[in-house]
């Protein structure tokens, strides 16, 4: 089946990539998450030396005290009396006891650490990678095949080999169905009908000259296609040890072919043979019929039974953290060009050619990849930025309130009388003009209690004002009055007390309180 970038250009795999991502990143984070608990593992490893280190030093010290006192370790003690028998039977017990010490430090540091390496978190790199690989592949892998047929008491058995651009090599068991062609040994005739090659044969008079033989009347019974050999092994029974052939052809492209003769115990019984070049075309045809029938065990593999990174085995690998850096390098390019073919913003689409001019796309968000890494450490979510997903995921969400925006108005919720000046200031209160003695005493006389303002004074809503407002009487000129008449004008009543303050109300964060303004004080004439 076909894929399709999602422009409907061709893709370079013929498999589902967005699958193949998402498994790749949840074996990328399983990874990362033994890589985290690494360090806990040689912590443990280090305490355990020290510990066993520090035994050691204090009992070299005692054991340099009973040196003292009963000398050298491998002195004899011997005695007469009672009490030089006593000595040397002490003496004897405390190296005994020493040489014990000794023993136990030993042992206690070998199970600490032994326990710590059994429980290591590079234990869960294989299983990872196997589960990965197990399905799916990354782009460039090379896949070998060792293949051997039943035998007397030997099962039909496969093993797989992947090797990657960045220098993974992993195998795999095969489960090989019942009803599959190499699920016993196959003969040469059901993949080339025909394969002759001439081989030089001494007949009973004369001298060695090539005489025919057919390969196609031969059983294949192991298969060998690695990087570094491609062989296989034709014999003349399928069911019992018989003589044959092993074919090598060269693994470096060349068309040499090189047939051995082998006895029934599969040992070389002649000399080697170069084939010419028809002889030897006859055989790469049969090969590559053996190859393209034999690579459909691939999809039968199982479980990993090994890998190296590095030539070095992965349980052993000091970081594991670099094996998903490779992995995630490796298919990096692949993933941002996906989503650069991509129309819909924050989405990896792929389309599937289904024939009869049909066709189907498959996609997954970005958060369906995202999600996978949310329980990683900090340190290990930049392993996935050459992905190109997260910053382009965060550009597609709402946009947010900037936080300087958040610093400014949080102060004011909390203290509403601190919130910043955002208007004009207000215009210059003008100083009402000097009145008269006569004035000042008829403004001063009672009128009545003081009253709120009316609504048409109210203030606007989200205003608040602290200042009670108080109508403003009509300033009229008193006829002239007598001394008497003043005093008595003057013994103004108490004041009734004014109405409460109305609760005080935080202003919003864009207005501006204007401060209290009082009414002057009045002048009292002079007598």
């Amino acid at each position: 089946m076909r894929y399709l970038f999602a422009d409907a250009t061709p893709f370079p795999l013929n498999e589902n990539f967005l699958a193949t991502l998402c498994s790749a990143t949840d074996a990328c984070v399983a990874i990362l998450q033994a890589d985290d608990q690494v360090d806990e593992t040689n912590r443990i490893i280090r305490e355990a030396e020290v510990k066993a280190g520090q035994e050691q030093l204090h009992l070299m010290a005692v054991a340099q005290r009973i040196e003292e006192s009963f000398g050298p370790e491998s002195a004899t003690r011997t005695g007469t009396t009672v009490s030089e028998i006593a000595y040397a039977k002490i003496g004897d017990l405390a190296w005994k006891t020493i040489a014990d010490a000794k023993h136990t430090i030993g042992k206690q540091r070998e199970t600490t650490i032994a326990a710590a390496v059994a429980a290591s978190p590079r234990q869960h790199v294989l299983p990872a990678l196997g589960k990965f690989l197990g399905q799916h592949q990354v782009p460039d892998t090379a896949w070998g095949i060792r293949w051997s047929a039943a035998a007397k008491n030997n099962p039909t058995k496969a093993e797989l080999y992947a090797r990657t651009p960045f220098g993974l090599e992993i195998a795999f068991d095969v489960a090989i169905p019942l009803d599959h062609l190499f699920a016993r040994p196959v003969q040469a005739s059901l993949l080339e009908k025909s394969v002759v090659v001439h081989l030089m044969r001494k007949p009973m008079f004369g001298k060695p000259r090539p005489t025919p033989v057919r390969l196609d009347e031969l059983f294949v019974t192991s298969v060998t296609l690695t990087p570094d050999r491609a062989a296989m092994t034709l014999k003349g029974s399928g069911s019992k040890p018989s003589e044959g052939f092993e074919v090598l052809l060269d693994s470096e492209g060349s068309r040499d072919v090189t047939l051995t003769g082998i006895d029934r115990a599969g040992y070389p019984s002649a000399q080697s043979e170069k084939l010419g070049r028809d002889d030897a075309a006859a055989v790469h045809k049969l090969w590559s019929r053996v190859v393209n029938t034999i690579a459909t065990l691939l999809p039968y593999r199982k479980n990993a039974s090994k890998a190296l990174f590095g030539g070095v085995p992965v349980g052993e690998v000091a970081r594991p953290a670099v094996i998903a850096e490779a992995i995630i390098f490796s298919i990096a390019p692949l993933v941002r060009e996906v989503a650069r073919r991509t129309a819909t913003p924050g989405e990896l689409a792929l389309k599937r050619f289904l024939g009869d001019g049909c066709r189907e796309e498959i996609f997954i968000t970005y958060e369906t990849v995202l999600e996978r890494i949310r329980g990683l450490s900090d340190k290990h979510h930049a392993k996935f930025d050459p992905f190109g997903l997260r910053s382009a995921a965060s550009s597609t969400r709402p946009a947010q309130m900037p936080a300087s925006m958040v610093r400014q108005l949080a102060p004011v919720a909390a203290h509403p009388r601190s919130a910043p000046l955002t208007m004009a200031s207000a215009p210059p209160i003008s100083t009402p003009p000097p009145m008269s003695a006569a004035a000042v005493m008829a403004a001063m006389e009672p009128r009545g209690p003081i009253t709120s303002p009316p609504p048409s004074m109210s203030a606007p809503p989200g205003i608040h004002s602290h200042v009670a407002m108080r109508a403003v009487p009509t300033v009229t000129t008193p006829p002239p009055m007598s001394t008497a008449a003043m005093a008595a004008a003057m013994s103004v009543p108490p004041l009734s007390a004014p109405p409460p303050r109305p609760a005080s109300v935080p202003p919003p964060g864009n207005v501006r309180m204007l401060p209290q303004v009082r009414p002057p004080k009045p002048r009292v004439a002079s007598a």
